[in-house]
């Protein structure tokens, strides 16, 4: 084991070049046609084609209104398959050598048919490892964004936080174009609202990240392909979108966003820049009740805004040096400045002292990111047999300043004047090299390494005003510095039998040595360990044609606690509430066992556990140097076991309507330290409906909402929250311009109650920060010269980029 580590870092040292994640110019044209037996055209009918050495690398597609398909695959024997509702499947062996023209293909009626109804293809199948959401070709994707068109796959929900979870899991990584996104949390959602549901092709949820991925992956993974142009030229887009709240002036927001593609020969370039110019805010209401000490009552309420400016830069190239190398590199950069006002008034009472406070906290942040990523790739042979190569740098800079200002009357009185300065700066490295060895046509192994470097530095500076002058406050002032470093190997073999039963099996070993300091007078501990994390996937076909089959799974997985949470750090949210770091959090390990029943293709119904040790979650405690305040912080919880099933249903109700339906079931079983087992179940879902109001024209109405039950991890409990939407959109112009118009959350009902209960404290809050929202957007596509394929650079460094940032708000807000 230690000399293939050496072989394969040596080799990783001496290739310079990066690689690019694309198609290479030797790829060859399949294309076709769909008919029925009448002749007539079967139109958006569903292509898979999946290679016969390697039956994890699937091409796909979706028939155009004249039956028509094209596909570039490379040089090898293959297996075709196309699916469209109302027909048996057509499948067939292809030895591909050249550009080939399979002319017409008859697709034949089903023993079940459908009078009267115009069918198009499954919008969302499942397979072995993922369900996959094709989007060409459909009116489902007008007019929305990537955040929109991702939260209708099958056990996806994304809050308006920009957290994403898969059947209930949180931490759900998300790739674009096999490259994994850097962004989290609201970065994360300003991504996806930049990106076009109209230029994606599909949408892969991996519910389990298989060893080839980062072991603290363990929400699994969301896969966005992009649609792919073809031949030498320039394409591009212009996007504008505007919306602003119907209820009041709290949230607004100015998204305008272009792309521009070029193509020329083996040289690809592509740059988008996109602005998101928002304001958002919320409402708080809520009471504090301690039970013991003075038995002292709070009540508050109060407001906050934020404006913000997110904007982004990415320039990017690929070059295919021959028929077998390619190197790209891509540069991302981004800026978000952010201004904040959070206006509080909050009543104390002991007794017959009552004592009101009248606070007002400004907040000016400034924070810039920018990562450079670099690629090579080298076909060994004509098998599949791969080495690859990935060079990721990644910056981030984080400067926030708040001034405080309260003013107390009644029983007491006095004025509470100070300032804070935390500086943040992350710095990542990491190299990947990865060896993909074809065995035979139905079987493969994969190997490969990962170095990564994790360093961060962090001052922080609280200051009070004292007779006219600034003083430090010691307790909260430090400086922190945290240095991590992970050592990976992996391997992974996957085959499939005669039966059609397919069989992976992956370990992958982690190493991890960290070296946490600090100035402040809490301990830190230095990391030193390593673990192992198996992970198998068995599918086992239930008929001939494959149209049923059951699906086992098991993964472990740990998660790391993230950067800024290990620092001793404490930071007002109001005069009695805090959120503070806990430098002695410790890795959390999950044991996940799944499984899934698939009929008609794309019907799914998932069981699933996930039993975790030492889970890390926010919880609520009384400030134990004050016992009238509160403070939410993350705690290692010994136990959190977590059950849940989930079903998906896409359905094609009559010719003019096409519906999406999920629904998860979810049971929690959490213990904190010293407390008894607390026992949740919740369910959450979506439903949309689009409605093809005239086809020919291309008007269309969209009707959809989402739900989610309450729900309770460790000792905070939220209340259920629910929304409708609903829009019109329009195609025009022969498909260059796309206007839609749209109304979220119709009847105003984004509030949301959280309690958190300790021994000693009760804590209620009522928050809105969704609001109903009129939305405005308008696309023109654009292009010059030929058609074009862009291809775009892959990073490996985005599974360290989640832990930048993380859940840094306390749900109770303003108490």
């Amino acid at each position: 084991m230690r000399s293939l580590f050496t072989i394969l870092l040596a080799t990783a040292l001496a290739i310079p070049a990066p690689r690019a994640q694309a198609q290479n110019a030797s790829d060859l044209t399949l294309k076709g046609r769909t008919v029925n037996d009448k002749g007539a055209v079967v139109d958006y009918a569903t292509v898979s084609v999946s290679s016969v050495q390697d039956s994890t690398k699937t091409y796909g597609t979706v028939g155009d209104d004249k039956g028509a398909f094209e596909v570039r695959l490379p040089r090898g024997d293959y297996r075709l398959k196309i699916s469209f509702m109302g027909y048996e499947n057509l499948e067939r062996q292809i030895e591909l050598n050249s550009d080939t023209d399979l002319g017409d293909l008859t697709m034949h009626p089903s023993a079940v048919t459908l009078d009267e109804v115009v069918v198009t293809g499954n919008i969302i199948t499942r397979e072995a490892d993922r369900f996959i959401v094709n989007l060409a070709n459909t009116p489902l994707a007008i007019g929305r964004d990537g955040k929109e068109i991702m939260s209708l796959a099958p056990g996806v929900w994304i809050s308006e936080k920009g957290e994403i979870s898969v059947n209930g899991r949180k931490g759900t990584r998300v790739m674009v174009n096999d490259r994994l996104l850097r962004e989290t949390g609201e970065d994360l959602l300003a991504y996806l609202q930049n990106l076009k549901a109209e230029d994606i092709l599909k949408i892969e949820v991996i519910p389990y990240a298989g060893a080839e991925y980062d072991a603290d992956m363990t929400s699994g993974i969301i896969k966005i392909t992009l649609k792919k142009q073809r031949n030498d030229g320039m394409e591009g887009s212009a996007t504008m979108r505007y919306g602003h709240s119907l209820v009041n002036d709290m949230t607004w927001y100015l998204q305008p966003a272009v792309n521009l593609k070029y193509r020329n020969n083996k040289l690809s370039l592509y740059t988008d820049f996109s602005l998101n110019r928002n304001k958002s805010g919320n409402t708080v209401s809520g009471i504090n009740q301690f039970h013991t000490g003075d038995q002292v009552t709070q009540t508050s309420g109060g407001k906050l805004y934020n404006l913000g400016s997110y904007k982004t830069l990415r320039v990017g190239g690929v070059y295919d040096i021959d028929d077998r190398q390619s190197v790209g590199l891509e540069v991302n950069y981004t800026h978000s400045p952010s201004t904040g006002n959070n206006r509080n008034d909050l009543t104390m009472q002991s007794g017959d002292e009552v004592t009101d406070v009248q606070s007002l906290y400004l907040s000016d942040n400034l924070n810039y990111r920018i990562s450079v990523s670099g690629n090579y790739i080298l076909n060994l042979d004509t098998l599949g047999s791969t080495f690859k190569l990935l060079l990721d740098y990644n910056r981030r800079n984080g400067d926030d300043h708040s001034d405080y200002h309260s003013l107390y009357s009644g029983f007491r009185n006095l004025d509470s004047t100070y300032r804070s300065d935390i500086i943040t700066l992350n710095n990542i490295y990491s190299a990947t090299a990865d060896f993909d060895i074809a065995l035979s046509k139905v079987s493969k192994l994969t190997t490969g390494i990962k170095y990564t470097n994790n360093g961060m530095d962090n001052s922080t500076l609280y200051e009070y005003l004292k007779n006219e002058s600034w003083h430090k406050i010691g307790a909260l002032t430090n400086l922190n510095k945290y240095n991590e470093n992970i050592s990976a190997l992996y391997a992974k073999f996957s085959t499939r039998f005669k039966n059609n039963f397919a069989l992976s099996l992956g370990l992958r070993g982690e190493y991890t040595y960290a070296v946490p300091s600090t100035s402040s007078t809490v301990i830190t501990d230095k990391q030193n360990y390593f673990g192992l994390f198996p992970n198998a996937n068995l599918s086992m076909p239930l008929n001939k044609k494959q149209s049923q089959m059951l699906i086992l799974g098991y993964s472990r997985k740990i998660q790391r606690p993230w950067f800024w949470a290990l620092n001793p750090f404490r930071r007002p949210l109001s005069e009695y509430s805090y959120i503070e770091g806990n430098p002695r959090l410790t890795p959390a390990y999950t044991n996940e066992v799944n499984l899934t029943w698939v009929f008609a293709h794309k019907y799914s119904l998932s069981f699933g556990t996930q039993l975790t040790k030492d889970n890390i979650q926010q919880i609520l405690v009384t400030d134990p140097t004050n016992p009238d305040a509160i403070v939410y912080r993350f705690e290692n919880m010994p136990h959190m076991n977590l059950w849940f099933v989930n079903l998906s249903v896409p359905a094609q109700i009559t010719k003019w309507w096409q519906m999406t339906f999920n629904a998860t079931g979810i049971n929690f079983r959490s213990k904190l330290s010293g407390q008894p087992i607390t026992i949740q179940n919740s369910i959450m879902g979506n439903m949309d409906n689009t409605f093809t109001i005239h086809k020919e024209k291309k008007w269309y109405v969209d009707l959809g909402g989402n739900y989610q039950s309450p729900i309770a991890v460790g000792n905070i409990r939220m209340g259920h929250y629910y929304t409708i939407n609903g829009g019109l959109k329009h195609t025009f112009a022969k498909d260059r311009m796309t206007m839609s118009i749209y109304v979220n959350d119709i009847f105003n009902s984004g509030t949301v109650r959280v309690t958190g209960t300790d021994p000693s404290v009760t804590n209620v809050s009522v928050m809105q920060g969704s609001f109903r929202r009129l939305g405005i957007s308008l696309r023109y596509n654009f292009k010059a010269g030929k058609k074009i394929k862009v291809k775009n650079v892959q990073s490996g460094a985005g599974d360290e980029q989640s832990r930048l940032s993380g859940g840094a708000s306390a749900p109770g807000g303003g108490n």
